[in-house]
């Protein structure tokens, strides 16, 4: 039977929009009519009285809150039409764009019009299940299944309800029973306990809808989140940059401030670090982390309340290492996106997110030269050891930590790894290192170290202090080679264990399958290495910029090893150390650039040891001339 539906929504901005919802309804053989023009005062009392008398009403929201009645004091048309369609009981079906096709009329920009609007959303929410839409041709598909499939109409028909809902007293029930539970759970991760101090630097931000905007350089707060948290529907803020920019860290420290409060009411982050299963989604892993936060039985914790909390935004997911996912595995995240707010730390800015999703982008800043003196007096502070070194103390390191990054960024990780070596250059331990890749090795001998000699037992074997480094380097190298056959991704990837325990066994201190099985365990204490997720069978190195520069150390002894065994000179005369580095770079530069970007770190990293060989040669080997351009390029 042909139904009138009543097409409401802002009359800017949302043109190509609300002509998709027409074309909709008169396809499928339906009447329709709406709001007639922009000025309030004739049209309100016809537009009431329209959708009184229509079958359906159908909303369409996305960043304006609309044409306001009263000169500007009263509720928008669109608010007025929606009470009148709750008052006549008629069924509602709201749709909340996450994309914008109009930037110049489609966006309020006081902030009364974005308040109404975050209001005025809530209250739909309050009446309806809201559909969540990524783009015009999702719009257009859920209208045709709408016109295709209407409601059935007696009368009055009541509107449509989701299968379960929750009132916000309830919600903020849970929340306080649970809050203490998630928080222990959250902050007993060892990669958010490894970040636990975070110095705020400054970053670009470029808010949704934004896009062709340059981003705004700020020191980022929670009122910068304050419109992702108001708007409807799915926003993701994708934090993006190099390994060691900060990524993870401002994520946990978004996630602290959701705990705190600082956001709005408190929100409960939830972690996802590792990929889905084929045919799991985000909802379900949110579902089941939260279920072993609170000590649940597994499956007995309520979908529909754990899909409302992601609804409301009284939960953050943070997706991390999201570029670090296989090709498959990004799209199955992308593909089960819930409705809520989320987080993805990605080296990679556009990261294959398809879909014109609102998407809030945030990119952490280097540390500029005239920041250095301030972050090493808030990481010495926070360490509390500023006392025991003055300015003129700290000018010579600084020089010293400029000089070894050259024309490289000085990113939080380098400089927070390098104020602690030279907090043990004080104490007496060693000296200061003076490459980066001394630095990483520094770092992990340190870490080793602290561990007394009597203790360093694992599984009934006396590890051996060598064993740590060769052993990280070999690990290292061998899960940045995972990749299809003969197409290393040659980045930090979660491995298995089987993985690890193959690497090990190629270090000659190492032939031993007990000693094997011993440092990996070892490794596991001294969080050098950390289970991704809840899989003990899988395992990560720590820090992503850790695993670049070992792997690359690694794969600097093999190839000085294959120049090695190739003694004699090759047929053509050529010099042995030229073709085999000219074999691994020629392979390198055929690969394309999408798959050469996320390499970025482990190149610069091999870089950078190449450099130090050249400046402080090791026995025969040489790096053969343009070597460390290429690897720069």
């Amino acid at each position: 039977m042909p139904l009138s539906f009543y097409i409401s929504s802002p009359f800017r901005g949302l043109q190509q929009e609300r002509a998709a919802a027409k074309r909709a309804v008169v396809d499928n053989n339906h009447a329709y009519k709406d709001s007639y023009e922009a000025s309030p005062d004739p049209v309100i009392e016809t537009c009431l009285k329209d959708v009184a008398h229509s079958d359906v009403y159908v909303l369409l929201l996305a960043f304006r809150y609309g044409t306001r009645t009263e000169g500007g004091a009263g509720p928008s048309i669109t608010e007025l039409e929606f009470d009148q369609a709750v008052a006549s009981g008629r069924p509602i079906y709201a749709y909340v764009m996450n994309f914008i096709l109009d930037a110049a009329e489609g966006m309020d920009s006081d902030p009364v019009g974005m308040g109404r609007l975050a209001r005025f959303k809530e209250k739909v929410g309050r009446h309806c299940t809201p559909a969540s839409c990524t783009s015009l041709q999702d719009l257009c598909e859920r209208l045709q299944r709408l016109a295709a499939n209407p409601p059935t109409i007696s009368g009055s028909a009541p509107a449509a309800a989701p299968v379960r809902t929750f009132s916000l007293e309830e919600i903020n029930r849970w929340i306080a029973s649970h809050h203490a539970a998630v928080a222990r759970c959250f902050e007993a991760i060892p990669a958010v306990q490894d970040r636990s101090l975070h110095v705020d630097l400054p970053v670009d931000l470029r808010a949704a809808g934004s896009a062709g905007s340059r981003a705004a350089k700020v020191m980022l707060t929670p009122v910068h989140l304050q419109p992702a948290l108001e708007a409807m529907g799915t926003h993701l803020v994708l934090i993006t940059g190099q390994g060691g920019a900060g990524k993870t860290s401002l994520a946990f420290q978004i996630a602290r401030w959701g705990l705190e409060g600082s956001l709005a009411d408190p929100i409960l982050p939830v972690l996802i670090d590792t990929a889905l299963a084929p045919e799991e989604t985000v909802l379900q892993r949110v579902r089941q982390w939260l279920e072993r936060a609170i000590g649940a039985r597994r499956g007995s914790l309520d979908q529909d309340l754990v899909a409302e909390l992601l609804r409301r935004k009284r939960l953050l997911v943070i997706i991390d290492h999201f570029s670090e996912l296989a090709e498959p595995a990004r799209r199955r995240v992308l593909a089960t996106l819930p409705t809520g707010l989320l987080i993805l730390t990605s080296r990679e800015p556009e990261s294959g997110i398809q879909g014109e999703l609102a998407i809030t982008r945030v990119e952490p800043l280097q540390i500029a030269i005239d920041q250095l003196q301030r972050f090493f007096h808030e990481v010495l502070e926070r360490k509390g050891v500023r006392e025991r070194f003055s300015d003129d103390d700290l000018e010579p390191t600084q020089r010293q930590l400029r000089r070894m990054v050259g024309d490289k960024p000085i990113t939080p990780l380098l400089a927070q790894m390098f104020i602690e070596d030279v907090i043990a250059k004080q104490e007496g331990q060693g000296v200061l290192a003076a490459s980066v890749p001394e630095l990483m090795l520094a770092y992990v001998n340190r870490i080793s170290e602290v561990i007394p000699a009597e203790e360093r037992q694992q599984e009934g074997i006396a590890i051996e202090a060598d064993w740590v480094q060769r052993g990280l380097m070999a690990v290292a190298l061998t899960s940045h080679w995972q990749g299809p056959h003969g197409r290393p991704r040659l980045q930090p990837m979660s491995f298995e264990r089987e993985l690890a325990l193959e690497a090990l066994a190629t270090v000659p201190c190492l032939e031993e399958p007990a000693r094997r099985q011993a440092l990996l365990a070892y490794l596991l204490r001294l969080r050098l290495l950390h289970h991704p997720g809840q899989n003990r069978s899988e395992f990560r190195l720590a820090l992503d910029p850790l695993a670049d520069y070992l792997a690359a150390l690694r794969q600097l002894e093999l190839l000085a090893e294959e120049e090695r065994r190739a003694v004699a000179p090759c047929d053509d005369g050529g010099d042995p150390g030229q073709v085999v580095w000219e074999r691994f770079l020629t392979a390198l530069e055929r690969r394309p650039p999408a798959e050469l970007d996320p390499m970025r770190g482990f190149l610069l990293a091999l870089r950078d040891g190449c450099l130090e060989r050249i400046e402080r040669p090791r026995g025969a080997t040489t790096i053969p001339a343009g070597v460390p351009d290429r690897l720069g390029s």
